[in-house]
């Protein structure tokens, strides 16, 4: 059954969805998890699978309703949500060492990396991990940079939850009131919406645009890196 789910992209793409949601509704049942004990099995569920497909909707306040645990949770789901199902089940499929049949190659190939990169798939993906890993930890460290000295703020926690939940424009806080009480910060707000506009450029933007960034860099100027029709249309959209 195994083998069948991953010979068939779709049906790999439906069972990590329903693998993530399911995993994390668990835990968020867990008394762990729960303040007060009033998260039931609908909200914990719903806070899942909204976690999980970034949306941002929630029915409980993910400050006060969840303990840290809970909220670390949450962080994962949203991590987990915002690199894409897709490429979570292929680095699943390259841990396990599972062989993947030509046509989900294909579909992830296409669906993620133009042709330059469709010979090398897991460095590939191991660049759109580093580089994600990366945008959210400059994230974290300029939200607290930022922070010092405020009254009410945050700590390390706070700043991680806050850059990862920009960067995959997951819309969830660890604040009651969003991020309201932090508007008066334009640090803050500058990293937030430097973040949200990353994330939702994509990975394949980025990494041209870095691409690009060290062939200047290195003065490859007999090399150049060209713009792929993908990033052309979002760049210019």
């Amino acid at each position: 059954m195994l083998r069948s789910v991953l010979y068939r992209p779709e049906a790999l793409l439906a069972a990590t969805f329903a693998g993530l949601i399911v995993a994390g509704t668990v835990v968020l049942r867990l008394p762990a998890s729960d303040t007060s004990g009033s998260v039931g099995f609908v909200d914990a569920w719903f806070t899942a699978t909204s976690a999980v497909c970034v949306t941002g909707l929630t029915t409980r306040d993910t400050a006060t309703d969840f303990t840290r645990f809970g909220q670390v949770t949450i962080l994962i789901l949203i991590q987990l949500g915002g690199l894409g199902i897709m490429t979570f089940g292929a680095l699943a499929a390259q841990l396990l060492r599972l062989r993947l049949s030509f046509s989900s190659h294909a579909a992830w190939q296409s669906a993620f990396f133009d042709a330059r990169a469709r010979g090398d798939v897991r460095r590939a993906l191991g660049k759109i991990v580093v580089l994600v890993l990366l945008s959210e930890a400059l994230g974290a460290v300029l939200l607290h940079a930022g922070w010092q000295g405020r009254e009410v703020a945050g700590g390390w926690f706070e700043a991680v939850f806050l850059a990862v939940s920009a960067f995959c424009n997951a819309g969830f806080s660890v604040y009651s009131d969003s991020v309201a009480g932090l508007a008066d910060s334009v640090a803050t707000m500058v990293t937030l919406m430097g973040l949200i506009v990353a994330g939702g450029l994509g990975y394949a933007v980025l990494l041209e645009a870095m691409g690009r960034a060290w062939s200047g860099v290195r003065r490859q100027r007999h090399h150049p890196v060209g713009w792929s029709l993908q990033s052309r249309v979002i760049l210019w959209s």
